[in-house]
């Protein structure tokens, strides 16, 4: 079984190295602005798996960023939670949308004071070292970001 494994990791590192740009859609990414003195902000944005196997983002990291963390928001007996997630599982031929009350990315420590209308560079790694950039504008929440997980699903 270990040779097989093996064999299938080496297929993964030889293939063409933008299969997760390929097979990975990103629609409406977005970090939430705060106060010139944020340490933490938040990040969201719906990404689309068109491809026939299930996907994992298992890092994701940024320049404007001492770190970045995958979280899950949700409600236990009473109380609103943040989970640590190890990755975020985007079905096959589906969704999953990052967004305010449920899945997002944890902003740890910009590295400068970030406004609404800048720009950050975001970068999301599969579970098989493939890498996807992403250009995130800052800006506050809209009306229809309020929501949790109802709206622009395929």
């Amino acid at each position: 079984m270990r040779p097989l494994l093996q064999s299938l990791f080496l297929l993964c590192l030889l293939g063409p190295g933008p299969a997760l740009a390929a097979d990975l859609q990103v629609e409406d990414p977005w970090v939430r602005a705060g106060p010139p003195t944020a340490r933490v902000m938040a990040g969201y944005m719906t990404l689309h798996n068109p491809g026939a196997s299930d996907r994992e983002i298992v890092r994701v990291t940024s320049p404007a960023f001492e770190r970045v963390e995958l979280h899950l928001s949700r409600v236990e007996d009473g109380m609103a939670r943040m989970i640590p997630q190890d990755a975020l599982r985007i079905p096959a031929h589906g969704s999953l949308e990052l967004a305010p009350g449920g899945y997002h990315l944890m902003l740890f420590n910009p590295a400068a004071p970030l406004q609404p209308g800048d720009k950050v560079e975001l970068t999301l790694q599969d579970a098989a070292g493939n890498r996807l950039q992403v250009s995130v504008p800052v800006r506050l929440p809209t009306d229809g970001d309020a929501g949790h997980s109802h709206h622009h699903h395929h």
